[in-house]
């Protein structure tokens, strides 16, 4: 009998320890180096951002002139915090806002030093030609780099980036109708057609016949907001994000939650989709674009409603209340509830035999 109650309660333990699992988070990667800004140590308080798909996802501000982290275990580092999906991609990085010329791999748990530097088209120090003998003099955070702060335009907005097309500094370019926004952030890689550094972002609302036509048989319906973006041929690396902003009026006649955001491709003629985020709050539609092309917003076909009368209406049963999961939602829910089922099976079965023992061993 004891040995029985073991295995039942060592089986409820496992079984905790299984539903824990599934909520294990990412470790983050960390990095520590040298800073240099034209070739110069930065000065301490000059912040260092790490950044994966155009978000932030780790910080650090230096205390020491031309260092930031350490190599020793429990000192500070720039944590580098990963979501699902994150492993492999690249991290960029900013020293004071401005895009630094090294890159790394986002390896979960990993710790490794990375010596940063960055060039703002100055000389940086007292002296550019040889060396003088003594200490170098700190480059100053707030002077040319902090200088390319976000800026935000209407029409048309001018970009700062490095040589490489590194942007410096972020940017928000918004139609005249300020009714499409796009915003372009530090450490994103913008080139033109012919592969050189992007210098400017046009964006313009459409309408009317400026519109490409939607294919007839299409299950989806020009929602009124179409943009071209430009200039054309242009590439971003990683996404920059692309914004519909809709009045109280427009959102309360669309079905918000089925807006979506589609590119035109002129080579088929057709629509191509992209994921989006639906924010209630601000009203907005947001999708994330790696090339400039004509983008439009789209809701749904209206669904035939079928006459009252033929509806059926539920009967009261005992089930009342019930409500039947909806058509595709299997495997999506961030809980496993199949496989606490298969759990539950498993410890009445236990508890079972447990019983099935204990009145057999009784006289």
């Amino acid at each position: 009998m004891k040995r029985t109650g073991t295995t039942v309660l060592t089986l409820i333990l496992l079984c905790a320890l299984v539903t824990g699992a599934w909520a294990v988070p990412i470790l983050p990667c960390d990095f520590w180096g040298d800073v240099t800004i034209n070739g110069q140590p930065a000065a301490a308080g000059t912040t260092i951002t790490a950044l994966i798909d155009g978000e932030v996802c780790g910080e650090i501000t230096m205390t020491e002139a031309g260092k930031y982290g350490t190599y020793a275990e429990l000192g500070e580092k720039l944590v580098v915090q990963g979501k699902d999906g994150d492993a492999g991609k690249t991290i960029r990085f900013t020293v004071a806002g401005t895009a630094a010329g090294q890159t790394a791999t986002f390896v979960a748990g990993d710790a490794r030093r990375l010596d940063l530097s960055v060039s703002t088209g100055g000389t940086g120090g007292p002296s550019s030609g040889g060396d003088s003998g003594g200490p170098s003099t700190p480059v100053q955070s707030g002077t040319p780099v902090s200088a390319a702060a976000a800026s935000s335009a209407v029409g048309t907005g001018v970009l700062q980036t490095t040589s490489t097309g590194a942007v410096t500094a972020a940017l928000a370019v918004t139609t005249q109708d300020r009714t499409c926004t796009v915003k372009i952030a530090p450490g994103v890689v913008a080139t033109g057609a012919d592969g050189a550094p992007l210098q400017e972002v046009t964006v313009t609302a459409l309408s009317g016949s400026g519109v490409p036509p939607v294919p007839e048989g299409t299950t989806y319906a020009f929602a009124g907001r179409a943009v071209t973006c430009g200039p054309a041929g242009a590439t971003f690396d990683p996404a920059v994000t692309l914004s519909f902003t809709l009045s109280e009026e427009e959102w309360s006649q669309l079905s918000a939650a089925d807006l979506s955001i589609k590119w035109y491709d002129e080579e088929t003629g057709a629509w191509v989709d992209l994921p989006v985020e639906v924010d209630a709050a601000t009203r907005t539609v947001t999708a994330r674009v790696s090339h400039f092309s004509v983008f439009a917003l789209f809701s749904p076909e209206k669904e035939v409603t079928m006459p009252s009368q033929t509806v059926a209406t539920p009967q009261t049963t005992g089930q009342a209340g019930a409500t039947a999961a909806p058509a595709g939602d299997a495997g999506t829910g961030a809980f496993p509830w199949a496989g606490l089922a298969g759990i539950a099976v498993l410890i009445v079965a236990v508890g079972a035999v447990y019983s099935w023992r204990n009145k057999k061993q009784q006289p």
